[in-house]
């Protein structure tokens, strides 16, 4: 039936309202866990509450640096103070690296790791690192310690983080090998030794190993990082193994495993065996008694006794512990031998003697001493006793045992002196002795101990100097000691005897300075030693004779004399600056000194500068070798000759200079001069120019520069083998020329014009029979007249091409650069060369009419005027 009014429809919808929101409480209320079944691997548990520091998150085996690729075993633990039991989750992550292997109860997730159960509170994990480069990973999640209320309420949880840095070199783990215990077969008697050896490829030093014992599979921890197991440990049935794993402070090896290391039994002993009585007589039974001692603790069984009659085994009184007064007579040696056991093993035999003797009386020692009662230790200890026997048998043997320190020392044992070598500052020594009459043994007599008291130093020599003291010399002791027992030396003290008597001021000093000496004093010491135990080598009030010096007398001191040979030029000597002896000369005596200077030049005395300080530069050349001698004399009978250096006159080397360059002008020639170079100690002797890649020699060098920069070198050499160069480059300039030269026919001459802007100078015209296009071509063309006009007729010569080019002077050279205003040319015919021949001839004839009609009336005037007789 189906209900379709308002009012059903209403109650419909109020229907599926109340089944929602009941299944909706239905989803609340299923049972949950307080820890995520099938984990969790986000940054919180939200779920389960609010961050709780009552739970502690411990992670363990990450390395303190990580080398990249290297797997490191992680394990993980979770620990709360508030909620009990064992249920619990996890979830770990890392910035790199990656997860693997995980353990019992965990699992990976999407490159993270979560719990797989909730049973435990602890899992584990392999993390291997990332790859060179990373740098530091963090490595951080949570976990919470579960209630196992099937609820979220009443967990608690929190969070860790851990930053691991990038190791910063790629250290090598070390080796452990060869894992040995010794000894094969332990007991509790000898413990174990671990030996093993160590090797690390980079030469690393073992750092941080780590030993586990381990016995009956269990460690060992009160032994842990030992090389040893004392026997106190160990008991016998054991099975103890060994667990190396080689450390060299970075990196760890891989363990190392040695195990099945069974304890054995302890052989047991018979100590202390002795036969009673001790001095038998041939009336006495023989018993012999002992203690059975096992470390294992074992009883006694099966311990073998024998008896030996002068050496010879008596079988029929084996495991007897008793011989009867039948077996012996007087003179026996009876021995009894033990072997103990404790039904396992036989221990080592332990034998004791005892001679059937009479009713004999032992013998003793009596007044035993140990001389001297306050030994040092460079005195001989003597030992002195005096031997008693009642019986008055005489003494058959002696035993002496000498001890140190409470150490019984075999090496000195039946002597009756220890030689003081033997002895030290600081040992106790002790000897007992015990002797026999043949039959019995007297008891052990002790001596009082001896202590070696500290033994003075000792002066082995000692002496005052210097031997042949002056006024100028400080006096100083000089000594040579040794101490027996190595101490060093706590105080040295100096008496000092100026000519017999003892001077207070100067006590205790080493040394006297030269200004408390006078000359025809005498001087002398006294010496005590005093170790740093304040034993002295000698009686302060009353020293010995050889704690006294010999006596110094001050002699005359000679003048001392202070000189140097210099010359005011900076560096070497040379020739242009004098030689100067600066002398100084002090007597401590107070003496007047009188000085005598020669001088030595070349090896020969310069007589003519005798007692002079100063040489003029006159005397000087290069070259030459020069040495002072200057004997000072304090009258008292001895000179002092002293001797400067040598000192050797340099050569100072040329200026090189040169000038000409300033006016080089293109194309044109160049006169370089190097007149202004100069030699200031001698003469320049050469001269050598680099222009360019050419060489050349010569004080002047002519040379035609182009338009470009020239490099130009000058090295000069002087006649002492010096040199200097100087270099500059040398830029030419385009120098003027005239302008507009004019060539023109006149009626006898060809008549040259030019233009000239410049200073007045002269002009330098120049005629060729072929074009002068370059500088080169001058060598054909000829110099006909250098004028300082600026127009010149060159008379005709013969018919035929004329070349004209005319040059200028500027600042004195002739700038001979070819351009086209400066060149002209010019034809002459014959035709022009013989009009000008006949009016020459014309002339010429007019001119010898002349003469000879000149002549002519010459002559007639002698005949009309005749000479007078």
């Amino acid at each position: 039936m189906m209900i379709t009014s308002g009012t059903e429809n209403h109650l419909m919808n109020r229907t599926a309202a109340m089944v929602t929101t009941l299944l909706l409480l239905l989803v609340v209320f299923v049972p949950v866990t307080n820890s995520q079944q099938n984990g969790n691997t986000g940054t919180t548990c939200g779920c389960h509450g609010g961050q709780d520091s009552s739970t502690t998150v411990s992670v363990i085996g990450q390395p303190t640096s990580y080398i990249p690729g290297s797997t490191y075993s992680l394990s993980i633990t979770v620990s709360s103070t508030t909620v009990s039991g064992d249920k619990g989750g996890f979830s770990m992550r890392s910035t790199a690296g990656a997860f693997s292997n995980p353990g019992l109860n965990a699992k990976l997730d999407s490159g993270k790791v979560t719990h797989s159960t909730i049973s435990v509170r602890n899992w584990s994990v392999d993390w291997t690192a990332p790859v060179a480069g990373t740098g530091t990973v963090t490595i951080s999640g949570t976990g919470n310690a579960a209630n196992g209320n099937s609820a979220n309420s009443g967990d608690a949880w929190n969070s860790y983080s851990i930053q691991i840095p990038e190791a910063t070199s790629q250290n090598l783990a070390p080796t452990a090998s060869n894992l040995q215990v010794t000894p094969a077969i332990p007991t509790v008697l000898t413990g174990l030794t671990l030996i093993y050896t160590y090797d690390d490829t980079e030469g690393d030093s073992e750092s941080g190993t780590s030993i586990e014992w381990f016995r009956d599979g269990v460690s060992a921890p009160e032994v842990a990082d030992s090389l040893t197991v004392s026997g106190s440990f160990l008991s016998r049935g054991e099975t103890w193994s060994v667990t190396v794993t080689p450390s060299d402070g970075t990196n760890q090896g891989n363990p190392q495993n040695l195990g099945s290391i069974i304890i054995s039994n302890a052989a047991p002993t018979a100590d202390s065996a002795v036969i009673i009585p001790s001095s038998p007589s041939q009336s006495d039974n023989l018993s012999v008694q002992y203690t059975f001692d096992d470390a294992d603790l074992d009883s006694e069984s099966g311990t073998i006794i024998s008896w030996h009659l002068d050496g010879v085994h008596i079988p029929e009184l084996d495991n007897s512990s008793t011989v009867s007064r039948l077996y012996t007579r007087t003179g026996d040696l009876w021995t009894a031998s033990v072997v103990p056991s404790d039904g396992l093993t036989l221990g080592p035999s332990s034998n004791v003697t005892v001679e059937i003797g009479s009713l004999n009386s032992a013998p003793s020692i009596d007044s035993l001493t140990l001389d001297p009662v306050s030994p040092i230790s460079t005195v001989d200890l003597h030992l002195t006793y005096i031997y008693n026997d009642v019986d008055g048998d005489a003494i058959s043997s002696v035993e002496i045992e000498w001890s140190i320190d409470g150490v019984h020392t075999p090496e000195h044992d039946d002597s009756m002196t220890i030689n003081a070598s033997h002895t030290s500052k600081g040992e106790i020594w002790t000897v007992r002795v015990r002797a026999t009459d043949g039959i019995d043994e007297s008891p052990w007599t002790d001596s009082s101990p001896r202590t070696i008291m500290n033994a003075p130093p000792e002066l082995l020599s000692f002496s005052l100097g210097p031997e042949d003291a002056t006024t100028s010399s400080q006096l100083e002791v000089e000594y040579t000691w040794s101490d027996p027992d190595q101490d060093p030396l706590g105080a040295v003290h100096v008496h000092w005897f100026l000519d017999g008597e003892r001077i207070i001021d100067h006590e205790d000093l080493p040394t006297i300075a030269s200004a408390h000496t006078s000359r025809g004093q005498d001087w002398q010491a006294e010496i005590v030693l005093e170790d740093s135990d304040g034993a002295t080598s000698t009686n302060h009030a009353a020293p010995a004779p050889n704690h006294r010096s010999n006596i110094l007398t001050i002699g005359n001191a000679l003048p001392s004399v202070d000189l140097n040979l210099s010359s005011s030029a900076i560096g070497q000597p040379d020739a242009l600056n004098p030689l100067e002896l600066n002398l100084e000369m002090e007597d401590s005596d107070g003496d007047l000194v009188v000085a005598s200077i020669s001088w030595i030049r070349d090896g020969f005395r310069v007589s003519s500068l005798d007692n002079e300080s100063l040489v003029p530069i006159q005397w000087l050349t290069v070259g030459q070798s020069w040495v002072v001698i200057v004997i000072a004399d304090d009258g008292q009978g001895e000179v002092v000759e002293m001797v400067t250096p040598e000192l050797v006159i340099g050569n100072l080397p040329p200026i090189a200079s040169f000038s000409g360059d300033e006016n080089a002008l293109v194309d044109s020639i160049t006169i370089l001069d190097a007149s202004d170079s100069i030699d200031s100690d001698g003469d320049i002797v050469a001269w050598f120019w680099t222009i360019g890649e050419n060489t050349y020699a010569g004080k002047e060098m002519v040379y035609v520069f182009d338009s470009e920069p020239t490099s130009v070198n000058l090295t000069v050499l002087d006649s002492d083998g010096g040199q200097s160069s100087i270099e500059r480059v040398v830029q030419a300039t385009l120098g003027a020329t005239i302008i507009d030269l004019s060539v023109t026919k006149g009626a006898e001459s060809i008549q040259l014009e030019w233009g000239w802007s410049g200073e007045p100078t002269e002009f330098h015209v120049w005629r060729s029979s072929k074009m002068i296009q370059d500088r080169q071509d001058f060598a054909s063309a000829v110099l006909i007249v250098t004028t300082n006009e600026t127009t010149y007729l060159d008379p005709f010569q013969l018919a035929g091409d004329y070349y004209y080019t005319v040059t200028v002077d500027i600042a004195g050279v002739e700038n001979q650069r070819i351009v086209s205003s400066n060149s002209d040319s010019l034809q002459l015919t014959t035709q022009d060369v013989i009009l000008n021949q006949d009016e020459t001839s014309n002339l010429v004839s007019a001119l010898v009419v002349s003469w000879i009609t000149i002549s002519l009336l010459i002559t007639g005037f002698s005949f009309i005027f005749p000479r007078r007789p």
